[in-house]
């Protein structure tokens, strides 16, 4: 089922009966926050906080309260499911309460069968919520399928004629404002694969194999641009992870390192991980909180994603990101909770 708890506000004054219905709930191990309450005007309160994914009402604490009490929700909340039960109901009760909008009406014979079947009816509207849940993951993927669409072509193409002929008219022109457009361009394309990066990565990684932290961290200095950096790898370790999200979390805090000021760049290993140092200016304590967030940078050539893009394959992989002191005073990220 879903990580999120039903949250089932009962209105009513019977302790026993909300004590059995506890106990079939827990029975059937469904995931539900059972409050209770015997007050109408606390019930209405705590619905107005927008908290509450379903209230049962025993009628048989006040017919005439649990019907106002629907009518009051109703006129601020048509979806609530409002699950009216009572162990002494009439027809005409029941059409009333059909007609103010009540989602179930029950009657039931004896407290077991009222609490079962008020379980049961809990239950039905915890899949029916959770099926509404992945309703709204998929469109929201659809949509997000949609921007990497757009994203992959609609502004990549446009950039490629673009940068094709600025580099024609380099070829005729030696001019600093060109340079500034091909920086420009650098710029939008890097924005353009960040974007991309942080789309299409999914929430976890499968393709797990073991790798050498020493020779993948090699290769992937092959692929920054390190100017006059040093990179020195102190560990012999092995770990369990996906080569190429790993490769792509070494490049991005290689990256990180040398826009920064880093010099010498530091890979090595900590009891539960490893971590990735330099000796840059560092990371002020009160801005390590934010170095995640997307759009963080205090790098001019920086896109701001970089390191969202670490913490994404980091969670992907189950494991912790933090950022510290290095020993040489600049950034020190450890990666925690690693196999």
């Amino acid at each position: 089922m879903t990580n999120q708890p039903i949250n089932v506000l009962y209105v009513g004054g019977d302790r026993e009966w909300t004590q059995l219905l506890t106990t079939v709930l827990e029975r059937e191990e469904t995931n539900i926050d059972l409050q209770t309450t015997p007050s109408v005007d606390r019930t209405r309160r705590i619905v107005a906080r927008g908290n509450t994914d379903c209230l049962v009402f025993d009628c048989d604490l006040s017919r005439l309260a649990g019907i106002e009490l629907l009518r009051s929700i109703r006129r601020g909340d048509e979806d609530l499911p409002f699950i009216l039960c009572t162990r002494n109901g009439t027809e005409p009760l029941a059409s009333e309460a059909s007609s103010m909008g009540a989602t179930v009406y029950r009657r039931q014979q004896t407290k077991t069968d009222q609490s079962v079947a008020a379980a049961n009816l809990i239950r039905h509207i915890e899949i029916e919520q959770l099926r509404v849940r992945l309703k709204t993951v998929r469109r929201h993927n659809e949509r997000l399928e949609e921007f990497t669409s757009v994203v992959a072509h609609d502004l990549r193409n446009p950039l490629t004629i673009a940068s094709g002929s600025l580099e024609l008219a380099m070829e005729d022109c030696d001019s600093d404002r060109l340079r500034v457009i091909e920086r420009a361009h650098t710029r939008m394309k890097m924005l353009v694969a960040d974007l991309l990066t942080l789309a299409r990565d999914g929430t976890s990684s499968t393709n797990i194999t073991q790798l050498s932290i020493a020779e993948l961290c090699v290769d992937c200095w092959q692929n920054v641009d390190t100017t006059n950096a040093t990179l020195n790898v102190t560990t012999d370790r092995s770990i369990l992870a996906d080569r190429n999200r790993l490769k792509q979390l070494f490049e991005n805090l290689f990256r990180n390192a040398i826009e920064h000021g880093g010099k010498m760049v530091t890979v090595g290993t900590i009891d539960t991980g490893f971590h990735v140092s330099d000796d840059g200016p560092g990371i002020p304590i009160e801005n390590r909180d934010h170095v995640f967030t997307g759009g963080y940078s205090t790098a001019a050539e920086g896109t701001g994603l970089g390191l969202q893009i670490v913490k994404q394959i980091v969670e992907a992989h189950g494991w912790g990101i933090c950022v510290t002191e290095g020993t040489a005073g600049g950034a020190r990220f450890e990666i925690t909770g690693v196999d």
